[in-house]
């Protein structure tokens, strides 16, 4: 039997404006750890949507 798991979704800054625009896609599937330190093992995540969001800046600005 499956059990249903949460799944996030993160968009980069601006994507509702840009919906025609392409974009990658990164699918990493130890959720647990990802995001939130209530849920990571040990209390320390791996803090992915932090870099995620530094590198679409990056990007974004050119500096990338």
């Amino acid at each position: 039997k499956l059990l249903p798991r949460p799944v996030a979704v993160w968009l980069p800054p601006g994507y509702d404006r840009e919906r025609s625009r392409r974009h990658r896609v990164l699918y990493m599937h130890d959720g647990q750890n990802l995001f939130d330190s209530r849920a990571a093992f040990g209390g320390v995540p791996w803090g992915v949507d932090e870099a995620l969001a530094a590198l679409a800046a990056a990007a974004h600005s050119g500096e990338a």
